[in-house]
């Protein structure tokens, strides 16, 4: 469905380009997108790996436990219905969506969800651990800061702060949805 409608769009506007006669500006157009595509995706590529490799580092020297730990009891109480199991690898997925790890996040999140899996539906915990991470605080937004400093910005960091309260924000307007959801049902 939704790959039929980039392709028409992307037909249309290849349309619209040729019956205004701006067929040599679309050519060298398509050209240049793909250019900027691949330095997007080999600035991004970079800093996945950084990053990939901190996680690494942070899980070998014992400090991703150590966290885990602590978030394990305020995300169990959070959660409730959540089992042992699944809160240790909800735990690292919102670890590193914190550190502005998504990719890395990804395998946790899936594992916690398969951990968590029951009768074909959708757990209260399940629906509140998508919230929490879909919404994640963002302590360092990585992958925008990679973004901002591939398109060239003079303080690619400077999105920090804003990053950190909208993220702060959406999360707790997420969870008192979740709640008050959860207390209707």
């Amino acid at each position: 469905m939704v790959n039929g409608m980039y392709v028409c769009m992307m037909l249309a506007g290849i349309g619209f380009a040729l019956l205004q006669g701006n067929g040599q500006a679309l050519g060298s157009e398509l050209l240049l997108s793909a250019r900027r595509a691949l330095d997007t995706v080999w600035n991004m590529a970079g800093t996945l790996m950084f990053f990939c490799g901190v996680t690494e580092i942070l899980r070998e020297s014992g400090w991703m436990d150590a966290w885990t730990k602590r978030l394990r009891k305020p995300l169990g109480r959070l959660l409730g219905e959540a089992p042992d199991e699944a809160l240790s690898d909800m735990c690292m997925n919102l670890l590193c969506n914190m550190l502005g790890m998504g990719s890395a996040a990804t395998p946790f999140g899936i594992s916690a969800m398969q951990k968590m899996a029951c009768d074909g539906s959708a757990s209260n915990a399940m629906c509140l651990f998508l919230v929490i991470n879909t919404s994640s605080v963002q302590l360092m937004p990585t992958t925008l800061i990679a973004l901002r400093a591939a398109a060239g910005s003079a303080n690619p960091e400077s999105i920090v702060l804003p990053s950190l309260l909208a993220t702060l924000a959406s999360t707790l307007g997420g969870i008192a949805a979740c709640k008050l959801l959860e207390k209707k049902a």
